[in-house]
């Protein structure tokens, strides 16, 4: 399970995709600062990266299964 607050107030999600750049999961968006959310899943080799669907060009990470 991953958790996640956010801190701004902004209008934020979490969400993996697939090294093709599908979307494999997303959360919905959360706006109120402090506001936590959380997701289950199960890590495969087809995740590639997360990112927050409304800022994907600053809030992007890659994923490494191992």
């Amino acid at each position: 399970m991953l958790v996640w607050e956010n801190g701004d107030g902004l209008q934020h999600n979490f969400a993996i995709e697939a090294e093709s750049g599908a979307d494999l999961l997303a959360t919905d968006l959360v706006g109120e600062e402090g506001a936590t959310q959380s997701v289950t899943f199960t890590a495969t080799d087809e995740m590639a990266e997360y990112y927050c669907q409304i800022h994907p060009s600053s809030m992007r990470g890659e994923i490494d299964v191992q």
